[in-house]
This record gives C-alpha cells, structure tokens and sequence, in this order.
C-alpha cells in the first residue's frame, strides 16, 4: 500500500501518517459492472499524449514529493479547497502569494483543475471562501505512473464523480467530506495517530456483482502499540441522505457482505454521520432507532463539526438502545501534547 500525503504539524516538522491507496484495494476496474456511476459522463481525452506528458514531468523533476501527496489526496477525497490545502500540505506561515503560485503552476501544466465557482456555497457552509481543486487528465497519469499502472482508468478514482467543470450537484457534498477529512487529519497528525482513507469508490461493499452500500468514504484511526482503532464509514448529509434506505442498505452489507475483506476490519464499522443541524441530529436519531439497527451511529451537527474536536462529542446510536455523547478512541489517544 503506497503512503502519504505528508502533512505539515503545527512546528513546522513533517509527518507521513495517511494510508490513501492509489489502486482499488479489489482490483477491480471503472468498466467493470462495480464501478458504475451516476455522475455525468466524463470528457474524452488523448491517454497516450497525456501519458508522455506525465511521464516527462517526473522524468525531469518537476513533480514534487509535496506535489505527489496532493494528488494521492485527492485521489482519496475528490477535491480540495485551497485552504484545506494549505492547512494539510505546508507549514504555518507559508505566504498565500507562494502556495497560490504553486497551485497555478499545477494547473498550468494539466495536473490539477481549479475552480473559483463555489465562493458561495464555501460561506454557505462556514468555509473559507477560495478556488475548489480536483485531478486533472496529467495529475490522474502521473498517479498512475507511481502506481505502476498501464493507464489512469486502473486508478482508483471516478472523475466524473468528482467533476469540477459540470453542473454537479454533489459539489457541496464533496467539499464537506474534504472538511471531515481535513480535520480528522489533522487532529491525528496532532496527537500521532495515523489514518487510512478510502474514497467512495474503493469503500463500497458489494455480494458479487450486486452492490450493497456505498458510503461516502471509509476510515481508520490507530496507533502503533495501541490495541485500540475506531474503524468508521463516512456518511456526509447535506439534508439529502434517505437514511431509512441507508440503515438498510448497512444492515444488509453488514450480513451479506464482503466488508471484512475489502476493510480487513474483524468488526464491522461504526458509521460516522455528519448531518446540516442539531435538529437534523435528533432527527435522524429518531430514524435510525425506528429500524431497530444492531449497528451502531454516531452523529454530529456541521456546526459542531467545526467548532469542537473531531474525535469527541459524538451522539451514539444504536437501535432502540439508546443515546449518548461518545469518543471515537480512549483519553490517552485523543490527548494533545503541550
């Protein structure tokens, strides 16, 4: 499994500690019947050109290491904004003029697309308003290349799930699960944990052909030494999740699935769901005790999301069993130093 990205701590020193896989952890391929998507059709472009210019550009130095776990990112969570960047991938006090210029010279070069349509919806959301990043044709080759793939179809990644240019509904949606993957990080990055990232379309679980959930994204949170790991689907919510068909949709996976060797998980995962407000919260509380559910939730409001610790706060759910406020790990793993 290829590591990365490397993210800048808050004393200016390195960490490698996400695990985003660049190839799909079943080996199976966009053409095959489990990739099917809902997204827009995707824009057709020259593979082989493109090949030769993502070849080129790491022949000659001009992909950076730092330039390399940017793209692994987005691999993992679709897109970016350019302040989720910066906190992610330099250090404190990096001039805006020097990370901007760098994101440019990306884009310039067919690596990364950027967008400043989505001013609106970032303040909408309590994010900062800035230009939205995803993978570009050369950015998907150059993650192929690393991967030791014939072509970037063989990456794991659905670009028109994540497309910038379109009339995408979904962008909301995406630039929210970035945030959770944003801070989830850097929290882990803060107290030394490490964290493996799946993207929707590696995390999915399926009974042969026939899919049976699809979250979001999935993710682990451990540490070396520590028995102790939360293991988590990620649900996103921006007041569109039926969540009577997605507590189905887990029950069945949980019975019928293959998750255990898609996640190499011995237990099956909490699910993780961030939902627009505190009513929302209560709301969907109240939806998931209705289904009876052996799994278990846990819940947080955006607005809470943003302003508390990610690790702690969470509204536990589990069927008819009841309620309260929980941590995803034990005290000695959330702790911060100094």
């Amino acid at each position: 499994m290829e590591t990365g990205p490397i993210v800048w701590q808050r004393d200016g020193t390195l960490s490698a500690m996400t695990h985003i896989p660049l190839v799909d952890p079943y080996g199976r391929r966009p053409g095959d019947p489990l990739f099917r998507s809902r997204a827009p059709k995707q824009k057709i472009y020259d593979s082989d050109a493109t090949r030769v210019k993502a070849s080129k550009l790491i022949q000659n130095s001009m992909i950076t290491l730092r330039d390399t776990h940017i793209l692994q990112t987005l691999l993992g969570v679709g897109i970016l904004s350019r302040h989720q960047m910066q906190r992610l991938f330099w250090p404190p006090g990096t001039s805006l003029s020097t990370i901007n210029r760098r994101l440019r010279l990306l884009t310039d070069r067919g690596i990364l697309l950027s967008t400043t349509s989505y001013f609106d919806l970032l303040s909408d959301w309590e994010l900062e308003r800035c230009h939205v990043y995803g993978l570009e044709d050369v950015g998907r080759e150059v993650l192929a290349i690393r991967a030791r793939q014939p072509a970037a179809r063989h990456v794991a990644y659905n670009g028109r799930y994540y497309d910038l240019l379109a009339e995408n509904r979904l962008i909301r949606h995406h630039l929210m699960t970035s945030e959770i993957y944003t801070r989830l990080k850097e929290k882990s990055v803060r107290v030394g944990n490490e964290l493996l990232w799946l993207n929707e379309m590696a995390a999915h679980i399926h009974d042969g052909e026939r899919e049976l959930v699809r979250p979001d994204a999935y993710a682990t949170i451990w540490r070396e030494g520590f028995a102790d790991a939360a293991h988590l689907f990620i649900e996103t919510d921006t007041r569109h999740t039926e969540w009577p068909k997605k507590v189905q949709s887990y029950e069945l996976a949980r019975s019928h699935g293959n998750w255990r060797h898609v996640l190499g998980a011995s237990c099956f995962p909490l699910v993780l769901g961030v939902v627009p407000n505190q009513r929302a919260v209560h709301r969907v509380a109240n939806l998931i005790q209705s289904q009876a559910t052996s799994i278990t939730y846990l819940l947080k409001a955006w607005p809470q999301f943003l302003a508390e610790d990610p690790y702690t706060g969470w509204f536990h759910v589990q069927g008819a069993a009841g309620e309260e406020m929980v941590k995803l790990l034990p005290d000695e793993m959330i702790a911060e130093q100094g």
